[in-house]
């Protein structure tokens, strides 16, 4: 690494600092954060001259970037979140297959964020849509908090195994960590596993979050025509 200051102003520089940034770009080519480090100019800097004595700050800098890698080396392809200051955020990605009280509050606390038509799932229906067999119903957990799901649709027409993604839901809370993503990424592993010769989704126009992380992964957009039939108008 190399560093070079040169004052170029008429005036002796006697003091400043000089920031850098480091983005931690998960595997999935996610921009998760920028670590910054604020360190002290080599002052002074005689007007038209060159920074001196920049050793200890080149030390310094590499010391930030080397810290900030082995954090992204600890993330892997988990998000960062920032608090007081930023941490790393735990985030699990699991097939849920019971109806325990604290998936029927998140589907409760998920739900209208998604949709607000969207009828509140009880156990009873939470437990039918988990014992469903085409249904593979993921979460994303994060310190013992629901933060996201999705579910994978797997169902074997003449032509294949098709896939479906449907309800991708993160916690407006915890958006903007990659765990939507996570989400996707471990429902397209699931559905090549079962032998899928294609995943769908859909996704309106204005999400355009979403929509880059989808292009991304690799989805393209269908010249196609999709249809939608209401078999309960008034609900």
């Amino acid at each position: 690494m190399t560093l070079a200051f040169h004052n170029s102003g008429g005036t002796a520089v006697r003091s400043g600092t000089v920031t850098f940034g480091t983005h931690i770009i998960g595997a999935l080519g996610i921009d998760w954060a920028t670590i910054e480090s604020t360190e002290r100019l080599p002052a002074p800097i005689a007007a038209g001259a060159h920074g001196q004595d920049l050793d200890g700050l080149r030390r310094r800098v590499a010391r930030a970037v080397g810290d900030a890698h082995r954090d992204a080396g600890r993330v892997g392809a988990v998000g960062l979140k920032a608090v007081d200051r930023l941490r790393l955020m735990d985030v699990r990605v699991e097939i849920v297959r019971e109806a325990t009280d604290e998936l029927v509050a998140a589907f409760g606390r998920l739900l209208p964020q998604v949709s607000s038509t969207a009828e509140p799932l009880d156990r009873v229906a939470v437990e039918r849509r988990l014992a469903c067999t085409a249904n593979t119903v993921l979460v994303a957990q994060a310190e013992g908090t629901v933060v996201g799901t999705l579910t994978l649709v797997l169902f074997p027409v003449p032509s294949g195994v098709r896939g479906r993604i449907e309800d991708v839901i993160v916690d407006s809370a915890a958006r903007g960590r990659g765990i939507a993503a996570l989400l996707t990424d471990e429902a397209l592993r699931l559905a090549r596993k079962a032998g899928a010769r294609t995943v769908d989704l859909t996704s309106r126009p204005d999400r355009t979050a979403a929509n880059r992380l989808y292009e991304r992964l690799g989805f393209r957009r269908r010249e196609s025509t999709a249809y939608r039939l209401l078999m309960n108008p008034d609900r």
